[in-house]
C-alpha cells in the first residue's frame, strides 16, 4: 500500500512538473506581426502552360491565428467547403464564415487574417498584412488561390511564431509549391470545371504528375514566399515610474465632414477605458467584439464593459493597471478631457466611444504606446480616429432599426466600400482625434473621469473578504 502511495505521489510529482514546464515554454502575452508575400510565378520561372487569358495571379490571402490543434487545411484532409471555395474561385467568404464560428464556439480559432485590395500579379510583393498571435493561439494557417486553376491553391499551414517560450522576431517560409484542394479534377490552368466525387484529399503537386508547373528542368520551383516580421516589440527598458497624461478627446463630426445620412442629434458616448500591459486588448480589429464592447457600439452604455475590464483586473492581477470611465456623452463636435496615468510596464492605453445614434459603430484606440524606444515618456500623441463597426448588427444607416448579425462578424474599420450609409465616399474624414498630453504644472488636470486601479482594487478585494470572515 505504501509502494502505492510512493508511486501514486511520484507520478503526480511528475505530472505537475511536466505541466509547469510545458506551460513555461508558452511564449508570453501577444505579438504582432506584418506579413509579406512575393510571388514567383511568371513565364521565365513556370514557363509550362503558363495562362495567356490575362496575367498569372493569386488571390487575396486569407487566414487565422490558431491553436496548436486545428488545422484550417493540411495535407491529407479534405478541404472544407470554405477552403474548397478559396481553391476553385478565390472568394474567401465561406471560410471567413468557418473561421468565425470557430472563433465563437469552439474557441480554436484567435483573430483573422485578410488581406486588403485584389488579386495579386504573379511576381509582385504585398506587405503590411496584419498578424497577431497568442499565448495560446500561437499558430498562423494561410491561403491563396492560384488564378487561374481548376482548383489549386498556396498557402501556410499551421505556421509556429512561437520558438521554445520566444516569441520570434522574424520568420520567412521560402517554399511555396502548389497545392490540389482535391475538389476539381481539371488538369491545366483553364480547364473547365470538372467536380471530383467522391471528394479527394488536399495533396501537393509534385513532378510524378506531368503538371504544368514543371519548368524545362523537370521541377516545380516556388511559387513564392512568405515573410513574417514581428513589430511593435515591447521596449528593452521600460519608462520608469507613474506618468499622468492628459487624454483630449475632440469631436470631429459635422454635417460639413460626413454629410451622407447625417442625423439630427449626433454624439459620442461616454469613453471608457484602460492603461494597461503591451500584451493585453479588450477590442482591437478582426477580432469578436466582447458583450461588453457590443453594448457601448450598440447603445453607449458602458456599464457591462466596466465590469469586464474590473473582473479581468482582479482575476488576472499584472495586466490592466488602471480603468477610466467619463461622466456623460459628448457633441459631435466637443472636446472632453480627462487625466490618466501609465506606470512602467503599464505603458498602454485603449479607449472606445459608441458613435451615436448608430447601429454598432464607434471610435477608439487600441494599445496607444506612451513610452518612447528610447525608454523615456512621450511628450505628446496624437491619432485620429476612424470609424470601426462591432460586427454585431447589420443597420446600415446611422438611425437603422436593430438587425442582429448572426452569426456575430468580426470588428472591423469603415470604409469607402463598406456596406454603410457611407459607401462611395472618396475618404471618409476622421470622426474625431485624441490626444495624450504629458502632465506638468502648467497642464492642469480634467475633471470628468472615474478611475480605478489595480492596487486600490486588489485592496478592496482583500478587504471584503476579510469582512466576510469576520461575519463568518
Amino acid at each position: 500500500m505504501k509502494m502505492r502511495v510512493r508511486v501514486g505521489f511520484f507520478l503526480l510529482a511528475f505530472l505537475g512538473f511536466f505541466s509547469a514546464f510545458s506551460s513555461a515554454m508558452k511564449c508570453p502575452g501577444v505579438a504582432h506581426y506584418k506579413l509579406s508575400f512575393y510571388g514567383k510565378w511568371s513565364t521565365m520561372t513556370h514557363p509550362n502552360a503558363v495562362p495567356t487569358k490575362g496575367f498569372p495571379m493569386f488571390s487575396p490571402w486569407v487566414g487565422a491565428s490558431h491553436v496548436a490543434d486545428y488545422s484550417m487545411w493540411k495535407p491529407g484532409m479534405m478541404a472544407s467547403k470554405g477552403v474548397q471555395q478559396v481553391a476553385e474561385t478565390g472568394n474567401s467568404s465561406l471560410l471567413r464564415d468557418e473561421l468565425m464560428m470557430r472563433m465563437m464556439y469552439n474557441k480554436t480559432v484567435w483573430k483573422l487574417i485578410q488581406q486588403q485590395g485584389g488579386p495579386i500579379n504573379g511576381t509582385d510583393m504585398v506587405e503590411g498584412i496584419d498578424v497577431e498571435v497568442t499565448a495560446d493561439y500561437p499558430y498562423v494557417s494561410l491561403i491563396s488561390m492560384i488564378i487561374p486553376s481548376p482548383d489549386w491553391f498556396i498557402g501556410g499551414d499551421s505556421i509556429n511564431l512561437c520558438n521554445n517560450g520566444n516569441w520570434r522576431d522574424s520568420w520567412n517560409v521560402a517554399m511555396l509549391p502548389p497545392w490540389d484542394a482535391g475538389t476539381d479534377s481539371g488538369t491545366t490552368f483553364t480547364a473547365d470545371d470538372v467536380e471530383t466525387s467522391p471528394q479527394g484529399n488536399i495533396a501537393v503537386i509534385n513532378t510524378m504528375m506531368n503538371t504544368s508547373f514543371m519548368n524545362l528542368q523537370g521541377e516545380i520551383p516556388t511559387m513564392g514566399m512568405l515573410m513574417f516580421q514581428r513589430v511593435n516589440k515591447p521596449t528593452q527598458y521600460m519608462c520608469s515610474g507613474e506618468q499622468k497624461y492628459m487624454l483630449k478627446f475632440e469631436g470631429m463630426w459635422t454635417e460639413q465632414r460626413q454629410p451622407m445620412g447625417y442625423p439630427s442629434n449626433p454624439r459620442f458616448s461616454p469613453l471608457i477605458g484602460c492603461t494597461h500591459m503591451y500584451n493585453y486588448r479588450f477590442w482591437s480589429p478582426m477580432t469578436m467584439a466582447s458583450k461588453g464592447v457590443q453594448m457601448v457600439a450598440e447603445t453607449g452604455n458602458y456599464s457591462t464593459l466596466y465590469y469586464e475590464l474590473k473582473n479581468f483586473m482582479e482575476k488576472y492581477q499584472g495586466y490592466i493597471h488602471m480603468i477610466y470611465k467619463a461622466d456623460g456623452m459628448s457633441g459631435a463636435a466637443e472636446t472632453t478631457t480627462m487625466m490618466i496615468t501609465a506606470s512602467g510596464k503599464y505603458s498602454q492605453a485603449s479607449f472606445i466611444a459608441m458613435i451615436a445614434p448608430s447601429p454598432d459603430w464607434f471610435v477608439g484606440v487600441h494599445g496607444a504606446e506612451l513610452c518612447g524606444s528610447d525608454g523615456k515618456w512621450k511628450e505628446s500623441m496624437s491619432m485620429y480616429l476612424p470609424a470601426w463597426d462591432a460586427g454585431t448588427d447589420n443597420g446600415m444607416n446611422f438611425t437603422s432599426e436593430n438587425a442582429p448579425t448572426l452569426p456575430q462578424d468580426v470588428v472591423t474599420v469603415i470604409t469607402k466600400d463598406s456596406e454603410t450609409v457611407l459607401k462611395g465616399m472618396n475618404d471618409i474624414p476622421a470622426f474625431a482625434k485624441i490626444t495624450f498630453t504629458k502632465y506638468t504644472a502648467t497642464n492642469p488636470p480634467g475633471s470628468g473621469a472615474q478611475g480605478i486601479s489595480a492596487a486600490v482594487g486588489t485592496l478592496l478585494s482583500v478587504a471584503f473578504l476579510a469582512v466576510i470572515c469576520f461575519l463568518s
